[in-house]
């Protein structure tokens, strides 16, 4: 595995690992937030149903006090208005009552009074046996009155000496309050909560839109038969909760941000100050070029110096390579030279010297065409090709070669030999010099090509072309040696006519002294 991928898996494990710490944290907070709004949800409660108790305690303690009492008993037995009056009727505003009624052992209404100023309640709004059994001690419900929902209270009637409410019911004390807005609003005073009624009608459903951070609960009102009468729906809207939900929740939003500015950062700064120069680095070995170091090179830390490193590993095999090239192209220079010089010793022939000269340079020296040219004193000033080798393809027949000074004689065998020197050009497509035969070289693939003149007897010029099938430079090595190959092809030349003249000159000295061998026999006989 790579260690730009070993970094990408890296932060990708690190960006899991900070999302699920993230998350976890989140979590916490929730859990933490639930536990806290479900301690607070059972304060309220125990609060709420504390203080209604309280609030039903007036009633209560009207019922305790007033069912107990044996004048309580004697009223019952003889009715007394007057009594009544003055004991019952005044009891409603001290203990926050409207109503009461007073019962025989029958359930038989025996006194009735209500502060509402109504008739509607003179007697029971239900019928007295659909009353709750009383036996199990006091009675507590609900029922629906032309006044609206009101809240009963009731007891047995029973001595005062009986503490324990053991003995049998003498008849029955109820006690009722009106649950108007009044009583609403002072219920929603004293819990602090909002309070509502839900009615059987709407099957008890919470319309009540929902408050962020509320905590909402309910409670049951049971009617006379036990089943629920209404219910009472009470909300709590916990500033404190809401505040803690929001700075949970801007906590958890700054705590990601701000993880993720880190995440970031860190992914910057290993892209930048790794993964970039890896990928450079790695770029760089596969292509085996220093360029792509070029961003980091000058850079002080680890990175700066195995570029450099880099860079110069590459100068030294490009310098090593260079050298091996050059080596080579001397070495092949050598083997060349040494080949012509093989070929100079057992030359009979200069037309043959020419030829095999320019075989050898092609096929030893690795040159794409090799040719000898020898200078014309015609009126074109031409060069006339004596010899040719490699891929001339009808090029030399093409160029017209000169050594005039014009635009056709300032290529490099004009100028070789018009000045008698030697004449390189390393980029043909490049060198204007050469224009006249670009697009001919081109096609067949020349790259670069060296002029090296020959110094002939009788003032004869000619020259010695080299042609390579791409593009660079002859080194000095080289240019020594082909020089002096071309020095030894010229005194081969003026060696193999220097012979032929003798051979000559030889011939006609033994042709004349054949003539005059027969011509005194001739005079002697």
């Amino acid at each position: 595995m790579k260690t730009q991928t070993r970094i990408t898996v890296l932060l990708a494990l690190l960006a899991v690992c900070f999302a699920l710490g993230l998350g976890q944290w989140r979590r916490h907070e929730l859990n933490r937030s639930a536990r806290l709004f479900e301690e607070i949800r059972n304060e309220k409660e125990t609060a709420f149903d504390h203080i209604t108790q309280l609030e039903g305690m007036p009633l209560q303690a009207l019922c305790d006090d007033y069912s107990r009492w044996d004048e309580m008993i004697e009223f019952i037995g003889r009715p007394d208005p007057a009594w009544a009056a003055e004991n019952l009727e005044a009891a409603l505003p001290t203990y926050g009552a409207n109503a009461l009624w007073v019962l025989d052992e029958k359930l038989a209404v025996v006194y009735r009074v209500n502060n509402l100023g109504t008739v509607s309640l003179h007697e029971l709004p239900i019928p007295q046996a659909s009353l709750p059994d009383p036996a199990p001690g006091f009675l507590h419900f609900f029922f629906d009155t032309p006044e609206g929902l009101m809240e009963i209270r009731g007891a047995p009637v029973q001595p005062s000496a009986d503490t324990g409410r053991l003995s049998p019911p003498r008849g029955w004390f109820l006690v009722g309050r009106t649950w108007d807005g009044q009583r609403m609003a002072a219920l929603t005073k004293a819990t602090g909560a909002r309070l509502s009624l839900l009615t059987p009608s709407s099957g008890f459903l919470d319309e009540t839109p929902p408050v962020k951070g509320a905590i909402v609960f309910y409670r049951d009102l049971p009617g006379p038969d036990g089943k629920v009468l209404r219910r009472v729906r009470a909300q709590y809207n916990s500033t404190g909760l809401a505040r803690m939900e929001r700075f949970s929740r801007q906590s958890f939003f700054g705590l990601a941000v701000f993880l993720a500015a880190i995440f970031v950062v860190l992914s910057i700064s290993l892209y930048r100050w790794i993964n970039r120069p890896l990928g450079l680095i790695s770029a760089s070995l596969s292509a085996e070029d220093p360029a792509p170091l070029s961003p980091i090179a000058s850079g002080r830390d680890e990175f700066g110096r195995f570029a450099g490193l880099i860079r110069d590993f590459f100068s030294q095999r490009d310098q090593l390579r260079q050298a091996q090239a050059e080596l080579q192209k001397v070495n092949r220079a050598l083997r060349t030279l040494s080949a012509v010089d093989r070929a100079l010793v057992h030359a009979t022939d200069e037309t043959r010297l020419l030829e095999e000269t320019c075989r050898t340079l092609v096929e030893e020296g690795g040159y794409r065409l090799a040719f000898v040219g020898y200078a014309e004193l015609d009126e074109a000033k031409s060069i006339r090709v004596a010899a040719r080798a490699g891929h001339d393809e009808g090029f030399l027949a093409e160029a017209n070669l000169t050594w005039a000074d014009n635009e056709r004689g300032n290529g490099p065998s004009g100028r070789a030999v018009r000045a008698g020197q030697v004449q390189v050009i390393e980029n043909i497509s490049a060198d204007p010099r050469v224009e006249p035969w670009k697009a001919a070289s081109a096609l067949r693939g020349f790259g670069s090509v060296i002029s090296l003149p020959l110094a002939l007897d009788n003032g004869q010029r000619g020259v010695l072309t080299l042609v390579r099938g791409r593009p660079e430079p002859f080194n000095p090595e080289e240019i020594k040696l082909m020089t002096e190959l071309a020095e030894n092809l010229a005194f081969g030349v003026q060696a193999l006519r220097a012979r032929e003249k003798n051979l000559l000159a030889r011939q006609q000295v033994e042709n004349t002294l054949a003539y005059w061998e027969d011509t005194f026999k001739s005079i002697a006989d």
